[in-house]
């Protein structure tokens, strides 16, 4: 299956490295694609008054992997269409270090993405 993840934690998230890393394990194709820094609470935000700058990473695990100097949303848009090769099965967002239940999940960049 042909996964992209994404967060709002950032690109340097070890809780992201560790999905990436648990889903290719299970034989995964995975693709990252992540803000360069921290984005929680930006919910359904997207960039549009700046141009989105996009710098390849590593990823252990990863056949791809991105950072986005932009939101969580950014980032699923990019992922999907533009920068993976080829169609997506699936997206995951998180694994998050925060809380996302009730109220929260109207702020949370996590569910936005």
């Amino acid at each position: 299956m042909r996964l992209l993840l994404v967060n709002d934690d950032g690109f340097d998230s070890p809780l992201l490295a560790g999905l990436c890393h648990a889903a290719a394990a299970r034989g995964h194709r995975v693709t990252v694609c992540a803000p360069s820094v921290q984005q929680s609470a930006k919910a359904h935000s997207f960039t549009v008054t700046k141009p989105l700058m996009v710098h390849r990473r590593q990823m252990e695990g990863a056949e791809e992997a991105w950072a986005v100097d932009g939101t969580p949303v950014d980032c699923t848009r990019l992922g999907l269409m533009a920068l993976c090769q080829e169609p997506v099965d699936m997206v995951l967002s998180g694994v998050n270090n925060g809380y996302n239940a009730g109220l929260t999940t109207y702020a949370s960049g996590t569910v936005g993405a």
